[in-house]
C-alpha cells in the first residue's frame, strides 16, 4: 500500500470535528442590570469544548465529541475591547464540568475563554454567565464640552450591522463644539448605550455631515453620519452608513413615537 494512500485512511478513520462561531443576539425584555454588561452564553455540548467570547462573538472549538449548538445566547452589551473592571464568571447551569480557563485582559485581545467537559452519555445544556462593569462612552479625544452644541430628543429607529439582529435605538443626543469635534449618544430599550465619535464635515440649512466611527457594539466601522435639525437647531432624523470594506452598518433614528408614524 502506498504512503500517500494509507495516510489517507488514516486521516478517514479520524473522527471529524468542526468548531462553530456565531453572534450573540440582543438581549430583550426583563430587567437587566444598570451600568453592567452581562452576556448569557447557553450551549449544548456533547464531550467537550472550549468557548471563547470576544466581544458579542461566539467561537467554539470542538475538542471532542459532536458539534456544539448554540441555545439562545444574549450579550446586553459586547465585551469591550479595552482595559475595564468587575469582570466576573458564574455558572448558571451545567450537567458536568464548566470552568473559566482565561480572564479577559490586554495580553489575550480582551476574550474570555470556557472549558466545557460533558463526560455523560449524550448532549447535555451548559449556561454561563459573564458580567462586567460598562465603561462610560468615551467622546473624540480633544473635545470641549465647555462650548458644545447640544440637542437631545426621544425617538425610535435601529441599528444593524450586517445580517445580525438589528439593535434598536430610542433617545438619541448630539454634541458638537467649535473646533469640530461630535459625539452622538443613542439609549437603548434593553441594553447598554451606543456611542459614535468623529468630526463634523458640513452644516448647511439644517443638516450636518460628519466623519464618525461607531464604538466597540458594532466593531468601530466608520462612515458619513447626517445628522437633521429643525428651525430650533433641535435634532429629529439621523441617518449613517459605515464599513470597514467587509462588514456593514446601517443606522436610521428619527424623533418622536413609532406609533405617530
Amino acid at each position: 500500500m502506498g504512503v500517500v494512500r494509507l495516510l489517507l485512511l488514516l486521516l478517514l478513520a479520524l473522527p471529524l470535528y468542526a468548531d462553530i462561531s456565531f453572534t450573540a443576539r440582543p438581549m430583550a425584555g426583563g430587567k437587566l442590570p444598570s451600568g453592567k454588561g452581562q452576556c448569557d452564553i447557553r450551549l449544548t455540548v456533547d464531550d467537550a469544548v472550549d468557548v471563547t467570547v470576544r466581544g458579542d462573538r461566539v467561537d467554539v472549538h470542538t475538542v471532542s465529541g459532536a458539534d456544539a449548538k448554540d441555545g439562545g445566547s444574549q450579550c446586553n452589551a459586547p465585551l469591550p475591547k479595552k482595559d475595564f473592571d468587575g469582570f466576573v464568571f458564574s455558572v448558571r447551569q451545567k450537567r458536568n464540568q464548566m470552568q473559566l480557563s482565561e480572564s479577559p485582559g490586554i495580553r489575550n485581545g480582551y476574550k474570555a475563554t470556557v472549558f466545557i467537559r460533558d463526560s455523560a452519555p449524550g448532549a447535555g445544556q451548559y449556561w454561563f454567565r459573564l458580567t462586567w462593569k460598562i465603561p462610560p462612552p468615551e467622546p473624540p479625544a480633544g473635545m470641549s464640552f465647555n462650548n458644545t452644541i447640544h440637542s437631545t430628543a426621544r425617538g425610535h429607529g435601529e441599528a444593524r450591522l450586517d445580517d445580525a439582529a438589528a439593535v434598536p435605538l430610542s433617545t438619541a443626543t448630539v454634541d458638537y463644539d467649535r473646533s469640530g469635534h461630535i459625539f452622538v449618544l443613542f439609549t437603548t430599550a434593553h441594553s447598554a448605550p451606543v456611542s459614535f465619535g468623529g468630526a463634523v464635515m458640513s452644516l448647511d440649512g439644517g443638516v450636518l455631515k460628519a466623519d464618525i466611527a461607531s464604538d466597540d457594539r458594532f466593531d468601530n466601522l466608520r462612515g458619513p453620519m447626517y445628522v437633521y435639525y429643525d428651525g430650533q437647531h433641535q435634532v429629529y432624523k439621523i441617518e449613517m452608513q459605515g464599513t470597514d470594506g467587509q462588514e456593514h452598518l446601517r443606522l436610521k433614528w428619527e424623533k418622536g413615537s413609532a406609533a405617530a408614524k
